[in-house]
């Protein structure tokens, strides 16, 4: 009796193990565009540790992977202390806005950027063209 009850618990324990999903990795940041009158864009890009990938969880070549490592980097710090979260509206204008979504500390924010709008500030402007570029190659 006590080695069927041993040899149930050890069952148990296995399939127990075997039916946990492996934990997926928190985004670093998510990409994705918005255009005024253009076509929808169904595409999200997302930067996780081990790799840049789109919605479909396709992963993207290791230079895309390298590209969007330095926008993580580049971040102005400006950022996570301004109280906007837009900085311009291409939209507007039949172009495309560029949307990312990150965490500032444990909060996360999600901003729009106008990668032509030269009214912003020279980082911000600069920033909003990496994620133009980065969000380019990956789609094309």
């Amino acid at each position: 009796m006590k080695n069927i009850l041993l040899i149930t618990l050890a069952l148990m324990a296995l399939l127990n193990s075997s039916c946990k999903k492996e934990k997926t990795k928190d985004p670093l940041f998510k990409l994705w565009s918005v255009c005024g009158n253009c076509l929808p864009s169904d595409v999200v890009i997302t930067l996780t540790e081990d790799g840049l990938y789109n919605q479909d969880n396709l992963k993207y070549p290791d230079s895309l992977f390298q590209m969007a490592q330095q926008i993580l980097i580049a971040q102005p710090a400006i950022l996570c202390d301004a109280a906007t979260n837009t900085y311009g509206c291409a939209g507007c204008y039949d172009g495309s806005d560029y949307f990312i979504e990150k965490h500032c500390g444990a909060v996360e924010r999600t901003w729009s950027f106008d990668p032509y709008d030269t009214s912003q500030p020279a980082t911000v402007l600069e920033y909003a063209q990496m994620l133009r570029i980065l969000y380019r190659n990956c789609t094309e």
